[in-house]
């Protein structure tokens, strides 16, 4: 036996010891930390063993006791329930979001003990993670009986764990599904889930399951799998050279690379550079999946950048300002809102009076393709032009050479959508409403007819606040630039869970394009409020200048 298997086989049986509730618990103390399966595939991860309630303990000890409880639930359903009275028993299920909360602080009065805390995020069923900011107090009231103090009464449908709860028995993951293209414009993409771990179960293990019953309800309708069929994981394990996954049941391949590909992206934190074989019922299945087998699948971060002056577009150069663009599209014009096609042999821009395109060649000329008060437009990776029409507040769609078509978005109905930005992979869409709040959702249909769908909110702005410009950087994540009273804030919202991070403040910038590592921003003149300059975003110098000469606004392909 390799010393990874020894490894694991040691981790196993740890857990199995645990899941029969062989732990010492230390007396008085509500919970006790040991060590059971996860993390890796041979790596333990510390596991929460709760203990029931003492008759001596005060109400808001018992409080305590019963948010660890709540945290061992799902693999210790019975003790949970001592915490509570008969009437509460008979009246509290464990059903809805799991709510993430803060560390909270208690108050105890008579019996009744007032938790107050911060939502940090929910957990939903299908595993989306998605957060929430919001205050929470809630007031339990206990009775005392012969075994000491009981919850009677305050309990909401549903468990509430702390945040380092979370992160003990959960483990973020991105599960990787398809943008449903043909090749070469097959992509992966990332579902962010929160997982738990099982005891008994490696993580691996847990993440092929998972993978396996599908997207959740971000994506669901918007990406497929290339392996379909009732399936299960009989198991996982590791030697020195290699990952054996093991299925049963009744698998249906449509696409091995694919599939490879799949694996390979959403194992990735798990199997580090091992091959990956795939056996069903004990047969080789899908041998010899390497390392690099996901990489054609991910969208390319590399591309020529652009840059308008007076309308005009310009490549960017090593230099900084570079040539305009064949056609009239690198003439001076009276039109906004510039966007580049997937291979930048066309740009879209807002006139007057409609859209316009215009193919980059020497002859090629502005025609007016969408008709109305739109937003700036956005390209599909499929080469169809997507905007919203403000005037009858529909989402249009044009295919290359067609005329453009409703598409229903129902969660966009009756809004001010002020932006329509969608994602490279082909997959989101963003949308700005009001200038205060961004929303994310999918492209969903597909041959039943093309939706919007599967909205969330992904922020809200305070009160002073206005959201000025939004850009993909990825397909997970959204930059998002804001202004306020101290100037423009840069921040980039990870759109799987909702962590936001404040990338850079300057009171100058005014619009922003983003690819991979590669952010860009238009900026305004302080004393003319005119276009000023085109600014590159560097890591460890924050904004340096990229174009000096005046200009509007920085452009990557697609975004």
């Amino acid at each position: 036996m390799t010393s990874s298997r020894r490894a694991l086989a040691a981790v196993l049986t740890l857990a199995f010891v645990l899941s029969c509730g062989c732990a010492v618990i230390p007396v008085g103390s509500p919970t006790a930390a040991e060590e059971a399966v996860g993390g890796d595939l041979t790596k333990p991860f510390v596991r929460m063993i709760v203990s029931p309630p003492r008759n001596d303990w005060t109400p808001r000890k018992v409080v305590e006791g019963m948010l660890a409880a709540m945290a061992a639930y799902p693999d210790d359903p019975t003790t949970l329930l001592q915490y509570m009275t008969q009437k509460a028993r008979n009246a509290w299920r464990p059903v809805g979001p799991i709510t993430v909360i803060d560390e909270p602080t208690f108050k105890e009065d008579n019996g009744a003990v007032q938790l107050t805390t911060n939502k940090i995020a929910r957990i939903e069923d299908d595993d989306r993670y998605v957060s929430d900011g919001e205050k929470l107090a809630r007031t339990f009231y206990l009775k005392k009986e012969a075994g000491g103090w009981r919850v009677d009464s305050g309990l909401e449908n549903g468990l509430m764990m702390r945040a380092s709860d979370v992160d003990r028995a959960y483990r973020p993951t991105l599960l990787y599904y398809l943008n449903g293209a043909q090749k070469p414009d097959g992509l992966l993409v990332a579902d962010a889930v929160h997982l738990r771990l099982k005891p008994g179960e490696n993580l691996a293990e847990t993440i092929i399951e998972r993978l396996l019953k599908g997207p959740s309800s971000a994506l669901r309708g918007a990406v497929g799998t290339a392996l379909t069929g009732n399936v299960g994981v009989d198991s996982v394990t590791a030697t020195d050279d290699k990952v054996v996954i093991s299925l049963s049941g009744a698998p249906a391949l449509a696409d091995t690379d694919a599939f490879k590909a799949q694996l390979r992206a959403s194992l990735e934190k798990v199997t580090a550079a091992q091959p990956i074989d795939v056996l069903h019922n004990g047969e080789p299945y899908i041998l010899g999946i390497q390392p690099n087998d996901a990489q054609a699948w991910y969208p390319s971060a590399k591309s020529p950048s652009y840059y308008t002056t007076g309308g005009a577009v310009h490549y960017t150069s090593p230099e900084g300002a570079g040539n305009a663009v064949n056609g009239q599209a690198g003439k001076p014009n009276g039109y906004v809102g510039q966007a580049l096609s997937k291979d930048g042999d066309e740009v879209a821009a807002v006139g007057a009076d409609g859209i316009y395109v215009a193919p980059v060649s020497p002859n090629g000329e502005w025609q007016r393709v969408m008709e109305g008060r739109l937003t700036s437009p956005s390209w599909h990776r499929d080469g169809s032009l997507w905007a919203f029409e403000k005037g009858s507040g529909a989402v249009l769609r044009r295919d290359p050479g067609g005329a453009p078509t409703r598409v229903a978005a129902p969660d966009l109905d009756g809004k001010d959508v002020t932006e329509l930005r969608i994602s490279r992979d082909g997959v989101r869409v963003a949308a700005g409403v009001g200038g205060k709040e961004v929303r994310v959702g999918a492209i969903t249909g597909g041959s039943l007819g093309l939706m919007l769908g599967n909205f969330q909110r992904l922020l809200t702005v305070r009160q002073g606040e206005t959201v000025k410009d939004i850009a993909w950087r990825d397909g997970e994540h959204l930059l998002v630039l804001v202004s306020g009273k101290a100037g423009q804030t840069l921040m980039e919202i990870d759109v799987g869970d909702g962590e936001t991070a404040t990338l850079t403040s300057d009171k100058r910038l005014d619009s922003i394009a983003a690819l991979g590592p590669q952010i860009m921003a238009g900026t305004l003149d302080e004393a003319t409020g005119g276009p000023a300059e085109i600014l590159e975003f560097k890591d460890q110098q924050g904004w340096v200048t990229k174009v000096k000469e005046t200009s509007q606004e920085p452009i990557f392909p697609l975004g």
